[in-house]
C-alpha cells in the first residue's frame, strides 16, 4: 500500500490524502471522502453537486530516516 496525495473539484478543490493499493483505488477512495467530508449540502439536505471529478493523483514518495 502507498499514499497518494488525490486532488478532487466540486463546487470547490480539495487535495486528500489516502492510503491505497494503485492509483485508481486511490481515486475511489478519494471520491468517497470527498463525498461524505467535504460535500457539506448533501448532508443538509440540499441537492448535491452536479459535478464531482479528479484533478489529479500524485504517489507520495516513502520518506526514509
Amino acid at each position: 500500500m502507498a499514499t497518494w496525495n488525490v486532488e478532487v473539484e466540486g463546487r470547490y478543490t480539495a487535495v486528500i490524502e489516502v492510503v491505497a493499493d494503485g492509483s485508481t483505488e486511490a481515486e475511489e477512495e478519494a471520491l468517497r471522502t470527498f463525498e461524505q467530508d467535504y460535500d457539506v449540502v448533501a448532508h443538509q439536505g440540499a441537492d448535491s453537486w452536479d459535478y464531482t471529478g479528479i484533478v489529479g493523483v500524485e504517489e507520495v514518495p516513502d520518506e526514509e530516516y
